[in-house]
């Protein structure tokens, strides 16, 4: 099975720790970031794992994230509309009449 590790280029990287949720695990400076990011590959080779980094860029990442996050809404409205039916629920519809 293939690893892979985000990989950040010199010139995107403060970009990446403004809108990465987890930026407060990010060294401030690429530098530290790169000498980090490489020791950890290192270290996985040591241990039989190949990793290969993939390029992250900003704005591919957020056009992901948004579309995905649009889906993540949209699912979240069709199961509330499933739900609410009682057809969905195997509950028995009341006649008009009686509602």
């Amino acid at each position: 099975m293939p690893h892979f590790a985000a990989w950040f280029r010199r010139e995107d990287y403060q970009r990446i720790r403004q809108i990465m949720d987890d930026s407060d695990k990010f060294p401030p400076e690429f530098d530290a970031w790169e000498t980090r990011a490489k020791g950890q590959m290192e270290e996985a080779k040591r241990h039989g794992l190949v990793i290969t980094p993939v390029i992250l860029d900003p704005d591919e990442f957020l056009a992901l994230e948004q579309r995905t996050w649009h889906r993540a809404v949209r699912l979240a409205q069709n199961l509330q509309f499933v739900a609410a039916r009682p057809s969905a629920l195997n509950k028995p519809r009341l006649p008009a009449s009686i509602r």
